[in-house]
């Protein structure tokens, strides 16, 4: 067949390219013989390495946890000559709880548990000072400062009583609008798309306090509910913040519902005794709490009369009752203080956390003791079962 000219041009337009290209890699093979390939590469295009997990960040298996408490059974003997306090701590460490969680975090859980029992500030500051020796588990602060650490509460601006102000926290699922009523705090969300249709209610933490601490030990927390809410069994010990409920005190949702007699997490259906207590996509949720800050001055005045001031600190949050999934977290609080015979209430001014505050991690140290320590230490007290409704996440959106 007789090619037209412009396919004889194509022709040999191809023919020459094939031939410079084969010039051109041949050219560089020959030139790879000669001079080696060199692999260094600035710092900026280097590879990122991936970082090793620090000795706190390992995450234990069952013979990690198991060789991590028979390495801590050898401190508590050392330093604690009571045999039945040890005997009492060791039986309430349980290695299948401290699987899945860093080393750090397993440490903050058995030291919890140890404060439960070893009221002596002296003997628990020196256990955790020898279980972060190498301050690669540290908590923020020397051993034992959670629970005296009141520096960034007290530096928090003070409302007046008459501040009728609403404050607005956008987030990326949606505003929550904050304002203190005459006796708490009353807040909103309105949770957009990005939630899906899951179902969404109030999660809040709560530590109390007086002048020079936090609220961690047995003794303080008896002097203030003489165990009628069992604050002792669900209070962490590091920071002090507990799952605030006061009733229904078997489910960890503000408003829900409790687990009645003969439930079983099987057979139980997530409920909210207040319709607005929680919502989906689109709707508005509600959430109001009183405390009472001049009671429990008077209640901790009674058994120490210079203590002249009672503190509340929350951590508020709306969370997916599904994936335990965190949608902001507001921080607020109200005192108590006395001035001769004047009371005076103060409100603390709200704000959205953004930064990882050391608070959090008491948050997370009170959820995991839901989860599993008050789990399985808890006695009802009302008409409600043996049965503790979980806290969902398995701490994947914890400390946000």
């Amino acid at each position: 067949m007789k090619q037209t000219k412009n396919e004889i041009i194509k022709q040999i337009f191809y023919r020459k390219t094939e031939i410079l290209t084969l010039l051109i890699l041949g050219s560089f093979l020959a030139l790879l013989t000669v001079v080696p390939p060199s692999f260094s590469q600035s710092s900026e295009t280097k590879p990122a390495a991936t970082p090793k997990p620090t000795r706190a960040e390992e995450v234990l298996d069952e013979d990690a946890a198991e060789e991590l408490i028979a390495e801590l059974k050898k401190s508590l003997k050392a330093e604690i000559e009571d045999k039945e306090s040890v005997k009492e701590i060791l039986e309430k460490w349980d290695a299948d709880e401290l699987v899945g969680k860093t080393r750090r975090q397993a440490l903050e859980i058995l030291f919890a548990i140890v404060k439960s029992v070893i009221e002596d500030e002296k003997i628990t500051d020196k256990l955790w000072e020898d279980w972060t020796s190498d301050n690669s588990d540290a908590i923020e602060g020397a051993a034992g400062a959670p629970s005296r650490d009141m520096s960034r509460y007290n530096a928090m601006k003070r409302i007046p009583l008459t501040e009728k102000k609403t404050w607005t926290f956008n987030t990326s699922a949606g505003p929550i609008r904050f304002q203190y009523s005459d006796n708490g705090g009353v807040v909103e969300f309105t949770p957009n798309s990005t939630v899906g249709r899951a179902s969404i209610a109030w999660i809040q933490v709560v530590r109390t306090g007086g002048k020079d601490r936090w609220y961690v030990t047995e003794a303080d927390l008896m002097r203030l509910s003489k165990n009628k809410v069992n604050y002792p069994q669900r209070t962490d010990a590091v920071y002090g913040f507990r799952v605030d409920k006061t009733k229904g005190e078997n489910t960890p949702f503000w408003e829900q519902t409790p687990l009645k007699t003969g439930e079983t997490l099987a057979s139980y259906r997530v409920g909210f005794d207040y319709p607005t207590a929680t919502t989906r996509s689109g709707g508005t949720m509600r959430f109001s709490d009183n405390p009472d800050a001049s009671g429990g001055l008077q209640t901790m005045q009674s058994a120490e009369p210079a203590n002249n001031i009672y503190r509340f600190h929350f951590l508020l949050s709306p969370m997916n009752t599904e994936t335990g999934e965190i949608y902001g977290t507001v921080e607020w609080g109200v005192l108590s203080s006395k001035t001769g015979a004047r009371d005076v209430l103060e409100r603390v001014e709200p704000s959205l956390v953004k930064t990882a505050i050391p608070e959090l991690k008491g948050r997370d140290l009170a959820f995991d003791r839901w989860n599993t320590i008050y789990a399985r230490q808890y006695s009802p007290l009302f008409n409600y079962g043996r049965v503790v409704y979980p806290i969902p996440g398995q701490g994947r959106f914890w400390g946000r």
